[in-house]
């Protein structure tokens, strides 16, 4: 288990989770679907990086 990547989140996730499932519903569908389609379809890919680098910034700012 590693912690939610939301600074004052207390939540833990699983290694292979982006956050806490709280914070997670707080991004956009199409933010966690691109995420997901990239996890499973071309994970590691540019755009599947992008999507992760765009959804940390978001979770960062929720503090």
């Amino acid at each position: 288990m590693k912690p939610c990547p939301v600074p004052t989140c207390p939540e833990s996730r699983k290694d292979s989770q982006l956050a806490c499932a709280f914070h997670w519903s707080h991004l956009s569908i199409a933010l966690r679907q691109r995420l997901m389609q990239g996890y499973h379809q071309a994970k590691g890919s540019p755009a599947h990086l992008a999507a992760v680098s765009e959804a940390m910034d978001l979770l960062k700012e929720m503090a």
